[in-house]
């Protein structure tokens, strides 16, 4: 699995609680940045998603599925590609950092780059050796 981290949000319900905090309840202007909220959830779901791995079983072999993770976050381009077939694509060197991640990455953990870590400082992060 690959995810890419980016963007940033404006979210009413969100600029409530967060401008009465930031200006003392008088209201205001603030941002939350997205590529947080997002970092957080996809760390979430790439938890979810290899536990969840641990209770499939391969057929053959009758033993778990393994899952590798790798998420970076960054610029990216993304587009619907075709006329026919069409599908939807993420393009950009943050993918291209995520793929490698993944693909090199050690079965049941979650890979995850710098840039990530400092987004979600909050998760117990391990240093790969």
């Amino acid at each position: 699995a690959v995810g890419v981290v980016t963007g940033e949000l404006v979210s009413p319900s969100l600029r409530e609680v967060d401008t009465k905090r930031s200006s003392g309840g008088k209201g205001g202007v603030c941002c939350t940045d997205a590529s947080t909220l997002n970092a957080r959830d996809l760390v979430a779901f790439a938890k979810a998603m290899i536990r969840g791995s641990r209770e499939v079983m391969k057929p053959t072999l009758n033993t778990p599925a393994i899952m590798r993770v790798g998420i970076h976050t960054g610029s990216c381009v993304s587009g619907i590609i075709g006329t026919k077939n069409l599908k939807f694509c993420l393009l950009g060197d943050a993918v291209e950092t995520a793929a490698e991640m993944e693909s090199t990455g050690t079965p049941d953990c979650i890979h995850a780059s710098e840039a990530l870590v400092g987004l979600v400082s909050d998760e117990k992060w391990e240093k790969c050796k």
